[in-house]
C-alpha cells in the first residue's frame, strides 16, 4: 500500500527544513520529487556508501542512525534528516547505517541529474 500525505504536510515539511529559502516553483519541484518510503521495520535500509544521493527527511516514526558496529549514533525524529552527507563527496565522515523503527515514513528528496 503507498501512503499518501497531505501536500501541505509536505509543503510546511520541505519548507522547514530549507529554512524557507525555496522559491514557491523550487518547493513544487520538491513536492514531486518527494518519495514516500516504508522501510522494514529493523532492517538496514540505508549506508552512507550508498550509491543513492539525497536527503531523507522523517515524516513518522524514528530512525537509528548506528556506526558499522551497530553502536547507536543518534536518533532521528520527526522533522530530523540525513543523507545529506552523500551530496558533498569532498565531506570525510564517519560512515554510518540507519535502520527503521515502528511506523516509519520517510520523505526521500533524490539529487538532481
Amino acid at each position: 500500500m503507498r501512503y499518501v500525505f497531505p501536500q501541505e504536510y509536505l509543503y510546511k515539511t520541505i519548507r522547514d527544513f530549507f529554512s524557507e529559502s525555496l522559491t514557491e516553483s523550487e518547493l513544487q519541484s520538491c513536492i514531486q520529487a518527494i518519495q514516500i518510503l516504508e522501510p522494514p521495520v529493523a532492517q538496514l535500509f540505508w549506508q552512507v556508501s550508498d550509491n543513492k544521493k539525497g536527503i531523507y527527511i522523517v515524516l513518522e516514526g524514528k530512525v537509528r542512525l548506528l556506526d558499522n558496529l551497530e553502536n547507536l549514533i543518534t536518533t532521528c525524529e520527526v522533522g530530523a534528516t540525513f543523507g545529506e552527507v552523500t551530496l558533498f563527496k569532498e565531506i570525510d565522515c564517519i560512515p554510518y547505517i540507519a535502520k527503521a523503527s515502528y511506523n516509519l515514513k520517510l520523505g526521500y528528496l533524490p539529487q538532481e541529474e
